[in-house]
């Protein structure tokens, strides 16, 4: 009974182990793709640019009021 007991919580403490690693690398991977690369990166097939620094223009235009077409509101 001990024995089950025992294997219980070493499994317990892998899948908490496992799931903190997963969820520190998809978190640690969404802000490098939001923030970072400054300038464009291509691979054969992939090209990336952050989202953030690419729609930088759009983003500032849309939250500074000074685009006069739509509103925060709508």
């Amino acid at each position: 009974m001990e024995e089950k007991l025992e294997n219980l919580l070493i499994q317990l403490a892998i899948m908490v182990f496992v799931g903190i690693l997963i969820g520190w690398f998809t978190n640690y991977l969404a802000i490098k793709l939001l923030f970072r690369p400054y300038k464009e990166v291509n691979f054969y097939f992939f090209k990336n640019t952050g989202l953030i620094p690419k729609n930088r223009d759009k983003i500032s235009e849309k939250y500074s009021g000074n685009d006069r077409k739509r509103s925060l509101f709508q």
